[in-house]
């Protein structure tokens, strides 16, 4: 499986950890522009995660409807932000 980043346009883009294993933090903050991450564990993809900025609210980014749509949460939260989506291995 690979990771991807769903831009808040609906661009997606294929991404993969420099060690060909996991992400560093580092390499997420900067696929994400941001410097505090929060894991999603449910969402519509077997095996995946999805990682988005934890202040994203906060500074107002754009909402990011193809990346909410992946999600299952009790509760309607729209995600705003750059997401990552990624097999939860590649997530230590």
């Amino acid at each position: 499986m690979n990771a991807r980043l769903i831009k808040p346009d609906g661009t997606e883009v294929e991404i993969k950890p420099a060690n060909s294993k996991w992400f560093s933090f580092d390499e997420l903050y900067k696929h994400m522009e941001c410097d505090m991450i929060e894991v999603v564990w449910k969402t519509k993809e077997k095996g995946m995660i999805m990682i988005v900025d934890e202040d994203g609210r906060f500074k107002k980014s754009a909402p990011n409807p193809k990346a909410t749509a992946l999600v299952t949460l009790p509760i309607p939260v729209m995600l705003v932000g750059n997401v990552v989506v990624c097999p939860r291995s590649m997530f230590k």
